[in-house]
């Protein structure tokens, strides 16, 4: 699958499919991905990958690794990444510094992959 997303777009990988790659252009930087399922395994691709504005000035880069098989791998990945790409916007909206901001879409996500 091949995702191409416009000025600012957030680029999101989430671990659904045998080969994914894509790019945007954010805040003046072009991010592209790629992830795809090793050659010589038979599980599904659990990786996603997440790039998405942070401000006027500020890029976001988070990867999380589907733990190559394990049961709920896919799950894990897709939903961190989804934590952040919910939580971040409500983060800058609250004028939330990048780090901190970061640091609580990891809680957040690591809560929901608990539940």
């Amino acid at each position: 699958m091949s995702v191409t997303t416009g000025n600012d777009a957030p680029l999101a990988f989430y671990g659904e499919h045998e080969f994914l790659q894509g790019s945007t252009l954010i805040n003046g930087f072009e991010v592209c991905g790629f992830s795809a399922r090793g050659p010589h395994k038979e599980t599904d691709n659990e990786d996603s990958g997440l790039a998405m504005p942070y401000g006027p000035d500020g890029l976001v880069l988070a990867v999380a690794d589907g733990a190559g098989g394990l049961p709920a791998g896919r799950k894990a990945s897709n939903t961190l990444l989804q934590a952040f790409a919910e939580t971040l916007p409500e983060a800058l909206a609250d004028d939330t510094p990048m780090r901190v901001a970061i640091i609580s879409a990891i809680e957040e996500g690591n809560r929901r992959i608990q539940a």
